[in-house]
């Protein structure tokens, strides 16, 4: 397969079952074939390979590309998620090294949790993104306070010094848009947590599907490791 083969492979598969709106092909050689390239690899589905510096499938990928069902497939790769890791370290990207966590099963946590039950993109932003360091029930438990506290009082609960913590891993600061580069790592986040067909996004409101309580149940009653 030559250098986008496996790339275009994959998409093809995932349109075909609905997991990725179709789009034009013309040219996956400008940002949006590069995103969409950056999308797969930080899923664990394609990789570099270091000697010949080609794309080549993981055995996720492969296993789509054989006909296994990509819902959960993809289900297993984004649970199994974490910061950090060498996409949440990339320049674009820049999580804060201080992150360790799964942040799509404390996200689900949250979700079935009864005094949170729902997240908006905001709250993701602002408050699990910003502050959610770990999975202890510590953190766990200062996280639920503060989405009901951000409920309550919006941007006035937020810590002073929450610009300080929107620094890049490069140590810089956009005072002018602190969020900005956050806002967007969580809309992905939840784009991809919807891929597993867990959850669903209604009114700018994420949620369990209700025929999907017990499933979540299930997978955040598992620590993570």
């Amino acid at each position: 397969m030559d250098k986008r083969g496996s790339h275009l492979s994959l998409e093809s598969a995932l349109e075909s079952s609905g997991l990725k709106r179709i789009g034009d092909r013309r040219d996956q050689t400008g940002g949006g074939g590069r995103t969409y390239k950056a999308w797969l690899v930080s899923l664990g589905l394609i990789f570099t390979q270091e000697s010949t510096k080609k794309l080549q499938l993981t055995l996720a990928g492969e296993a789509i590309l054989n006909g296994e069902s990509p819902v959960k497939i993809l289900t297993n790769q984004i649970l199994k998620y974490q910061f950090p890791s060498a996409f949440s370290l990339e320049h674009s990207v820049q999580v804060n090294r201080r992150c360790k966590i799964h942040p799509f099963w404390f996200l689900l946590k949250l979700l079935v949790d009864r005094r949170i039950e729902y997240l908006t993109q905001e709250e993701s932003t602002k408050i699990v993104i910003i502050e959610a360091e770990d999975e202890s029930n510590k953190c766990y438990e200062k996280i639920v306070l503060r989405i009901i506290e951000f409920r309550n009082f919006g941007n006035d609960c937020l810590e002073q010094s929450f610009a300080q913590k929107c620094t890049s891993s490069k140590g810089k600061v956009n005072f002018k848009n602190p969020f900005g580069h956050l806002h967007d790592i969580a809309n992905t986040i939840i784009n991809w947590l919807e891929y597993t067909q867990l959850v669903i996004r209604e009114e700018r409101k994420l949620r369990v599907l209700s025929d999907r309580i017990n499933d979540v149940f299930r997978i955040v009653s598992t620590q993570m490791h």
